[in-house]
């Protein structure tokens, strides 16, 4: 029993309960063509603390997260990545369903206002599907995508092209 409290407690981050980084590693790893990596980063966030406090930015990171766990399925994984950046890795979805799981996660994070520091924040999205098993670059062209998802005006999802693709990426 010790022993899975540790194992619990080494792949928990403490503040949102969502599997921190360690455990996202581990996830990835299982991970398949076809699976989905998101990554998730809080619009603004240094205004929240800057302008509310850290505590303020405590209370931020933990309605996000939330929010963030209640509109994914079980087989799901959310974690924080770290600061204000959150990723979710989602199990044999397409195109179509990993945007429609973003938007749900957009909306959800901006439905109203975190209570306590009584902001209302939103997230900027950026996706990637694997095109491989254990697609190292997945997670790099979801980050490009969000660099996009946060050039075009933020509150958004952008879906990164696989390497070598052609055409237009949504977002």
């Amino acid at each position: 029993m010790l022993r899975g409290e540790l194992e619990k407690l080494s792949s928990t981050d403490d503040l949102t309960g969502l599997g921190n980084r360690r455990q996202f590693e581990q996830h990835r790893a299982q991970l398949e063509p076809g699976d989905a990596v998101l990554l998730i980063d809080i619009d603004h966030f240094k205004r929240v603390n800057d302008t509310s406090g850290h505590a303020a930015g405590d209370v931020t990171l933990q309605v996000v997260a939330a929010r963030i766990r209640g509109v994914l399925r079980r087989s799901d994984r959310a974690h924080r990545h770290g600061g204000e950046e959150f990723t979710v890795l989602l199990r044999g979805v397409g195109e179509t369903f990993l945007l429609e799981v973003s938007e749900r996660i957009r909306q959800a994070v901006s439905a109203g206002p975190v209570p306590g520091p009584d902001v209302t924040v939103t997230v900027s999205i950026g996706a990637a599907i694997l095109t491989g098993v254990n697609d190292a670059g997945a997670l790099e062209r979801a980050d490009r995508a969000l660099y996009r998802a946060k050039q075009q005006g933020r509150d958004r999802t952008c879906l990164a092209r696989p390497e070598g693709a052609a055409g237009p990426v949504p977002g």
